[in-house]
């Protein structure tokens, strides 16, 4: 994120021809996995039109994943409740001084009726990126598709330098 968007960014060719979409993947054996993306997904209808901030927010949450503090892992979450993880999840808004964000993407976590299967205000967001990547074959990540054809030698390993060969094995216009 933080090294390849740049150089896509300082390439006018690459700049016309590259489009990165990020889709959520609910990955079900991380039972706090869910829990992430519905937060993602309250932050993105709060957000509105504000790609920058849900943008930002989603990079944060990746740098927890791959920080030094290992943030949201399953063993960072086993002993955690459904509310202490969302809490969690939403403290970036307090470092930018933003907690009215917060609080409005807490209000569509929280189940309107806290009984039954009722859900949450994202839920059928949830299922609609579920049944995106069922149809799709999408069962891991990354997952990345070049033209709508599965690009299947992409790695999570990959470094910035993998990407950009990646990029330049394609004749972009």
């Amino acid at each position: 994120y933080n090294d390849v968007l740049p150089i896509i960014s300082a390439d006018e060719t690459k700049k016309s021809a590259i489009a990165i979409k990020i889709y959520h993947v609910v990955q079900p054996w991380h039972p706090q996995g869910t829990m992430v993306h519905e937060a993602a997904l309250a932050v993105k209808k709060v957000a509105n039109e504000d790609d920058n901030l849900y943008l930002n927010y989603f990079k944060w949450i990746c740098e927890q994943f791959t920080g030094p503090d290992k943030k949201f892992s399953d063993a960072d979450t086993w002993n955690q409740s459904r509310s202490q993880i969302y809490e969690s999840l939403l403290l970036y808004f307090q470092t930018q001084n933003l907690p009215n964000i917060s609080a409005s993407a807490m209000k569509l976590l929280v189940p309107p009726a806290l009984e039954g299967n009722c859900g949450n205000d994202v839920t059928q967001d949830i299922k609609w990126t579920c049944k995106h990547h069922r149809a799709m074959g999408v069962h891991v990540t990354p997952t990345v598709f070049v033209n709508g054809i599965e690009a299947v030698q992409i790695s999570s390993g990959w470094k910035c330098d993998d990407w950009v060969s990646f990029f330049d094995s394609f004749e972009l216009k």
